[in-house]
């Protein structure tokens, strides 16, 4: 098989199973993925980039705790410009800000594919407040010079400022997989109800083949 063959397979064998995929989940339920990833996307982003920019200008925003000089402290919630330049879990120490920004790619790629196609409503709505955060974050990077424009931070316990953007990519993975886990633990109930079902109408067939054995 040449090269062009090989390539002309996968790609009709990916055509038939994007079909299938779509005969099984039906368009109604791709189009309110779509619905739900636009709506809940737009209002994340908005929310995000607001609140980064009408809180605070951007000249207030600095790298250095020292010269901060705008800080609100309602007591449960703090506000605070904070430039941040690197990711919050220091990864960017080790892969660089192109590998930060080339899985921020990867990522919003697989999201955008699987949101359509996800078979509960929620997981659509988790994963696309996961790609809202990714978007956020990424939105200040290339505005920033690679730096994110953190302002919230908890007074009461005092380990850092983050934004909406890293509220979202915290909620994102933490709703879906909640919610898989609860999918999950329900289908093993369902199964073994069904189990237990089969096996009470298998003995109970078998029980009246014997009883009607006996009459004869």
């Amino acid at each position: 098989m040449n090269k062009t063959n090989l390539i002309n397979e996968i790609t009709n064998k990916t055509k038939v199973k994007f079909q299938e995929k779509i005969t099984k989940l039906g368009k109604k339920r791709i189009y309110i993925n779509i619905a739900i990833l636009l709506i809940v996307v737009f209002v994340c982003l908005l929310i995000d980039q607001l609140s980064k920019n009408l809180v605070f200008s951007d000249a207030d925003y600095n790298d250095k705790f020292s010269v901060i000089n705008k800080v609100y402290n309602w007591g449960f919630i703090g506000f605070r410009p904070l430039l941040h330049h690197g990711v919050t879990t220091k990864i960017d120490n080790l892969v660089g800000f192109t590998g930060i920004h080339i899985f921020a790619f990867a990522l919003t790629i697989f999201l955008l594919i699987f949101i359509p196609f996800s078979k509960h409503y929620a997981y659509a709505f988790f994963l696309s407040i996961l790609l809202a955060g990714n978007w956020g974050n990424e939105l200040d990077r290339f505005i920033n010079d690679n730096s994110v424009k953190d302002l919230i931070f908890i007074p009461y316990r005092d380990n850092g400022t983050f934004n909406f953007a890293d509220v979202f990519i915290f909620l994102g993975p933490s709703g879906f997989a909640l919610v898989y886990f609860i999918d999950y633990i329900l289908e093993k109930y369902k199964n073994s109800n069904n189990k237990k079902s089969t096996n009470d109408d298998q003995v109970g067939g078998s029980d009246l083949e014997n009883f009607e054995s006996d009459k004869k």
